[in-house]
């Protein structure tokens, strides 16, 4: 009786202990079948589907990079959508629609996206010009449609189209601004088919002061590559008129025919690209754009020259991003980035929704876009914070990209116009160089560094170094004050060689930085020495030179410099402001010259790889000492088992949240001793020794299974923290053959 008694005590126990165990697991179920139930009346219908549109240039279809970059961006956002849950617990699809820059496909390819019932959402349409022929159609469907189609006069009464890109009238009022400041009297040269063309061409026209305007040539595209008397008599009113400034709208390939027939006669006027770019117009054939000696001018596209977005490159870092399957370049990076935001987007609105109705869906997503205004609310994705402007047009900046007269490179111009508000402010640019001197007392605990440079500045307005803030600098515990020492070593006057207005500033201290020990001692690390603007009232826009300028080899104690890059990223202060205490945002521009850096391995191994591997091999050749001397066997197997413990707590290791590679290789080793010492006692054991198979067995596991093993599992745990996946499944197939090898070697034995 008693001993049913405690069997009984020992049952309620254990049921107790096991009650939510069974609930998590029963629980699940029942809510699995009552869904199961409800929705066995209404047959699935597929999932939800948001639409992207893109344009390849030739056949096949392979380009341009920024094409292969979207598709890349885009595919992976949704595999990442879809392992969260998808959409209201249904999987998202992206459809991609190519129209090969043909307009009558552009329609097609918008009919067909329309016809899916299951269509949620649209993002693309490249060009203003293809986006008027279906901009009705979208319109009318009611259908959330991010595209980007900058005139934005085309979607002003249909309140589900926004743009990606950022409006005419945002680049308009930039180009008025700059132009009435430093070139006042313009002539105009443009594309009479394109339609962004002639919205640029009639807000110029329409401007208070008639003579900003002196004179207009349209030309068609026939007529440029003709050469006919059209394009003849563009270059012939450029001649005769008294312009400060062209304005060049023919595309990047014909503007570039056109500055080189105003090369032959001798003209070099300052050239703004409407339609086109700087980077275009100098690569195309024939060497009229490489070989103008005016200044060229353009709105930035492709980002600021020399300057990356320190966004994308944390990102890039990941090891699951799109970088480790294939490589693109900067710009067709941000290219797909923006677009996978975008989608990203509207499946984020799309959940929610109060219900899993298309059209309920459709709503949802349009309302969320609406409260996208900008300094008011924003959406953080991968390329940048998404706000959208009273056009309901991307908010992003309009920087003016500045080619000086002679130069072969592009950067941004001395003063910039920024709209805030309703009103255009003018904001300096401040070109910076920062030369690296030493990188010291890194210190992974403490998550600071010592460094020492040179920092170089010149602006158009003269800066004082008090308007540039160093907001990683390392703050003291007692003052709160920067640990950093800034001191005036060089003002340049005019005629000499850093040019006038540089000024040169020697720092010195303490900062911060934010290390992932996950792979320490094999690990990379990112030293970054970042600054902004000490006030927004003072803000500043940043351009640094060329990577061949700023790459160059300085001190660093115990590591190894793999890569180099500036970077920027667009903070947010987040505030409140009206009568009810909205909120407000403003937003603020963070710069950083940063350093990728390998730690050096070689007193690690020597300290702790070298003493670890002799230890386990002294453990390992204790198996073949023969029985009879087993305490002298368990004896070396457990010295070694506390001398691999005493050596781990002698080393000075960092402090990480996470288990490091370090704690890995250790624990192996722990659990390969342990194993051993396990095994010889099998060995003795005399009830295994009267079976010759139980024996053979353990002699076996014990000099064959157990080092294969311990090499194995050390070279996973090395192998699984790199991004080379082949590493691992090499090591993966040599531990195969050799247990094949050692198993055949055993039998015939």
């Amino acid at each position: 009786m008693l001993l049913c008694a405690s069997f009984v005590r020992r049952l309620v126990g254990w049921a107790s202990y096991l009650r939510p165990m069974f609930v998590a697991i029963l629980v699940p179920l029942a809510l699995t079948g009552s869904w199961a139930a409800a929705n066995a009346e209404a047959p699935a219908s597929g999932p939800y589907t948001i639409a992207v549109f893109i344009s390849t240039d030739r056949m096949p279809e392979a380009g341009p990079e920024e094409v292969l970059a979207i598709k890349d961006f885009v595919s992976h956002r949704v595999e990442m959508l879809n392992a969260a849950g998808g959409v209201k617990g249904r999987d998202v699809e992206a459809a991609f629609y190519d129209d090969k820059q043909d307009g009558a496909k552009t329609i097609e390819n918008v009919d067909a996206a329309l016809a899916d019932p299951m269509l949620i959402g649209m993002v693309g349409i490249w060009t203003s010009t293809r986006g008027a022929l279906v901009v009705k159609r979208i319109g009318d469907s009611g259908v959330p449609f991010i595209s980007e189609v900058s005139v934005e006069t085309l979607f002003a009464d249909y309140p589900n189209i926004h743009s990606l890109t950022r409006s005419v009238r945002d680049e308009q009022e930039v180009f008025a601004s700059f132009a009435k400041d430093q070139f006042p009297r313009v002539v105009f040269i443009g594309n009479e088919e394109d339609l962004y063309t002639n919205v640029y061409h009639n807000y110029l026209e329409g401007l208070s002061d008639p003579s900003s305007l002196v004179a207009s040539f349209f030309v068609k595209a026939s007529d440029v590559d003709g050469d006919t008397e059209a394009f003849d008599r563009a270059v012939e009113g450029v001649e005769n008129t008294q312009a400060d400034i062209i304005f060049l709208s023919l595309g990047s390939v014909r503007g570039a025919k056109f500055l080189k027939r105003l090369s032959a006669d001798g003209i070099a006027k300052p050239v703004f690209i409407g339609l086109g770019s700087i980077n275009g117009v100098i690569a195309a054939a024939g060497g009229g754009g490489k070989n103008y000696r005016g200044a060229i001018y353009e709105i930035a596209e492709g980002g600021i020259a020399n300057l990356n977005n320190e966004r994308l490159e944390q990102l890039m870092r990941r090891p699951d991003s799109v970088r480790h399957r294939h490589k693109y370049s900067d710009y067709a990076t941000g290219y797909g980035a923006r677009y996978a935001d975008q989608v990203a987007m509207i499946a984020e609105f799309a959940n929610k929704s109060p219900s899993s109705d298309v059209s309920d869906i459709r709503k949802s997503v349009m309302d969320q876009l609406s409260h996208l205004v900008e300094g008011r609310r924003v959406w953080s994705g991968w390329a940048q914070d998404w706000t959208f402007s009273r056009d309901r047009a991307s908010a992003e900046r309009s920087l003016l990209v500045w080619q000086p007269a002679g130069e072969a490179g592009s950067i941004l111009a001395p003063v910039q116009y920024v709209r805030a508000g309703t009103a255009i402010v003018r904001v300096p640019v401040l070109y910076v160089h920062l030369d690296m001197e030493r990188i010291y007392r890194v210190d992974s605990n403490d998550k600071s560094f010592e460094a020492e440079f040179f920092f170089t500045m010149r602006s158009g307005p003269d800066m004082p170094m008090t308007a540039v803030e160093f907001t990683n600098a390392y703050h003291s515990s007692v003052t709160a004050a920067p640990l950093i020492s800034i001191r005036e070593v060089h003002k340049a006057r005019s005629g000499e060689t850093a040019g006038r207005g540089t000024k040169i500033y020697k720092v010195s201290g303490r900062f911060m930085f934010e290390p992932n020990l996950r792979e320490y001692p094999f690990d990379e690390q990112v030293f970054s020495i970042s600054f902004q603007p000490a006030s927004t009232s003072s803000a500043f826009f940043l351009q640094p030179p060329s990577e061949d300028v700023r790459s160059h080899s300085f001190r660093v104690d115990g590591w190894r410099v793999r890569s180099h890059y500036v970077g920027t990223n667009e903070q947010i202060i987040r505030s409140i402001g009206g009568v009810l205490g909205e909120e407000r945002i403003i937003p603020y521009y963070n710069f950083n010259y940063t350093w990728v850096m390998k730690r050096q391995v070689t007193d690690y191994v020597l300290r702790v790889i070298v003493p670890l591997t002799f230890i386990m091999i002294v453990a390992y050749l204790a198996n073949f000492i023969p029985r009879v001397e087993f305490n002298a066997v368990i004896a070396i197997q457990v010295t070694a088992l506390l001398s691999a413990i005493a050596l781990y707590l002698a080393l000075n290791q960092p402090i990480a949240d996470d288990a490091t590679l370090s704690d890995q290789i250790f624990v192996t080793a722990y659990a390969t001793i342990s194993a051993m010492i396990a095994l010889s006692i099998f060995h003795v054991n005399a009830a295994m020794s009267r079976s010759r198979t139980l024996s053979w067995t353990v002699h076996f596991v014990q000099i064959y299974v157990v080092p294969i093993a311990a090499l194995l599992a050390i070279g996973y745990v090395l192998a699984s923290a790199s991004s080379n996946g082949a590493l691992l499944n090499e090591l993966i197939a040599a531990g195969k053959g050799w247990i094949e090898h050692a198993v055949e070697f055993g039998k015939a034995g």
